[in-house]
């Protein structure tokens, strides 16, 4: 499943998505992706945001063998 798709956030048909059309199970390795409508950094700047408080992530990774 791809981030917009789990988030619903519209942005992959606004054109407002770094991510789109082909990182959307992979966006927190993108910079500039939106999380909560601010626009985040780069992987090392944003990951432990993303490991403490994105749904989209915890999701990921509860069905990741790792």
């Amino acid at each position: 499943m791809n981030c917009w798709d789990y988030k619903q956030c519209g942005h992959d048909r606004t054109g407002g998505c770094p991510a789109y059309p082909k990182h959307g199970e992979t966006c927190f390795y993108v910079a500039g992706t939106l999380c909560e409508n601010k626009i985040q950094g780069d992987y090392a700047k944003k990951i432990q945001n993303c490991r403490k408080e994105c749904d989209y992530y915890a999701h990921l990774m509860s069905k990741s063998e790792i």
